[in-house]
């Protein structure tokens, strides 16, 4: 994501702390952070237990492998996080408080 995509990604595997933390701890720290959380977990789905409206978005990718999850996470650079002049989106981005389940085929 950092070299292919230019994002500032804060990534919870690099992070001992974060690696076995649980998923309310992620989604609490990318809120705090003001971040939106990008993730394959579907459990984020759940907005009972992950308010979209208490955070700064999230998005859950589901892809059939590595290659169509490339492609799906270029496509949403391309369509949803980068301003309309290619740039990145301006803060706050356009998923505070929304959740997206983004896939092959879904629209924005």
């Amino acid at each position: 994501m950092r070299q292919t995509f230019g994002w500032d990604v804060f990534f919870v595997l690099e992070h001992d702390d974060l690696r076995r933390a649980p998923d309310r701890e992620h989604f609490v720290r990318a809120r705090d952070q003001g971040r939106t959380l990008i993730t394959l977990d579907r459990d984020f789905l759940d907005a009972r237990r992950y308010p979209p409206d208490a955070s700064g978005g999230v998005i859950v990718c589901s892809a059939p492998g590595e290659r169509e999850l490339l492609m799906l996470l270029a496509r949403l650079d391309r369509e949803v996080l980068r301003a309309g002049d290619g740039s990145p989106a301006r803060v706050p981005g356009p998923l505070v408080g929304r959740i997206l389940d983004w896939h092959s085929g879904a629209a924005f």
